[in-house]
């Protein structure tokens, strides 16, 4: 099955310990394979959520030679601009993806199995730093980048004397996420907002 975002994508700025790597230094390593299962997992939940079991199921034909494939799909996939805004793409370096891979994998290696159930690795001569603040920040990125445009619930803020109630959610006025994007080029994909699901919000205390 064709994947757009691998390991390759976490040794900058995203960065995971050993992504570019195939070397196991105990439970701290990171091996490519699982890197690359996350990857899979989590590319195919997202786009299936985004997209429809069928227009998901043409993005995979197009994926396999998408230099020739028609240009929604290579719009979808490298980026476009459109109308005075910018979609990444889905194969950017930061696209919402990567974000999601992120966030579930720091989150799944934060704990390792023992035959006692899961436990907290614990690096020699260190403290343990929480991870939430990161993972808070990485989750939020994928948030703005996939859904921002639109609010399933309504975002609620309030201050002294007023209240305000967000039922469409912040987002750039440039840099469209996938959701605006699938919005503006509904009729192009033959794309309807019922195929899309939401995700909410965490915290910094994970929740």
């Amino acid at each position: 099955m064709p994947q757009i975002v691998t390991n390759t994508y976490f040794v900058n700025d995203l960065h995971i310990p050993h992504a570019d790597n195939t070397q196991s230094i105990g439970v701290e390593s990171t091996p490519i394979t699982q890197l690359n299962d996350c990857c899979a997992v989590v590319e195919r939940d997202l786009l299936l959520n985004a997209l429809g079991l069928t227009l998901y199921n043409e993005l995979q034909t197009a994926l396999v030679d998408i230099a020739n494939a028609d240009q929604k799909w290579k719009d979808l996939v490298n980026g476009v601009e459109y109308d005075g805004k910018i979609w990444e793409g889905l194969s950017n370096p930061k696209t919402f993806i990567t974000y999601a891979v992120y966030y579930k994998f720091l989150n799944m290696e934060s704990d390792y199995w023992t035959t006692f159930g899961t436990v907290k690795a614990e690096a020699a001569n260190a403290i343990n730093v929480t991870p939430f603040y990161k993972l808070t920040s990485a989750w939020n990125k994928f948030m703005q980048k996939y859904q921002s445009g639109s609010c399933p619930f309504p975002e609620y803020y309030s201050g002294l004397n007023w209240e305000f109630i967000d039922w469409y959610g912040r987002h750039d006025a440039v840099n469209v996420s996938l959701y605006e994007y699938l919005r503006d080029k509904a009729d192009l994909y033959n794309w309807l907002p019922e195929y899309f699901k939401y995700y909410q919000s965490v915290n910094t205390f994970g929740i």
